[in-house]
């Protein structure tokens, strides 16, 4: 737990509630459409046996739902935040790389809703998505503050 102000705490829980939310829209539209899913990890081209790619597109929006549901709660804040963080330089590492290879592939990250990057991947989403680890990375140094379970236990 960490020794935070009053203040600090409420915006620990204002980030924590930002990213919960914007997990929790990306691992809900994800499940909303598994197929569509299965098809946008597929457009990387890297290779993954289709049996992968459909395990993949079960599991990562549950990840995604769980670390909202933990960020949201304030229990087990760190560990959350760094599935959130880690998970967003992998993913602006896999945009790279289709910039690298000139693939043109359209964001699967929020199913059919466009959340501030629209078009094929590139630099937004790059953006977008390190700016996401760095907030998240802020509750991995900070923790939840007092007004989240991690601090009753």
């Amino acid at each position: 737990m960490s020794g935070a102000t009053p203040r600090a705490d409420w915006l620990l829980l204002a980030l924590r509630l930002i990213l919960a939310a914007l997990f929790l829209v990306s691992g809900a539209m994800k499940l909303r459409d598994p197929l569509f899913f299965v098809f946008a990890i597929g457009a990387f081209k890297f290779g993954f046996h289709q049996g992968t790619l459909t395990l993949l597109a079960h599991f990562i929006p549950w990840v995604e739902i769980l670390c909202a549901v933990a960020l949201a709660a304030g229990l087990w804040t760190r560990e959350a935040a760094v599935i959130v963080a880690g998970s967003m330089v992998v993913f602006s590492a896999a945009v790279v790389s289709l910039l690298w290879r000139d693939l043109d592939v359209q964001c699967p990250c929020f199913g059919p809703l466009r959340l501030i990057c629209t078009g094929p991947m590139g630099v937004c989403e790059i953006v977008r998505n390190l700016v996401t680890a760095a907030l998240a990375t802020v509750l991995i140094r900070r923790g939840a503050g007092h007004l989240s379970l991690d601090a009753c236990l």
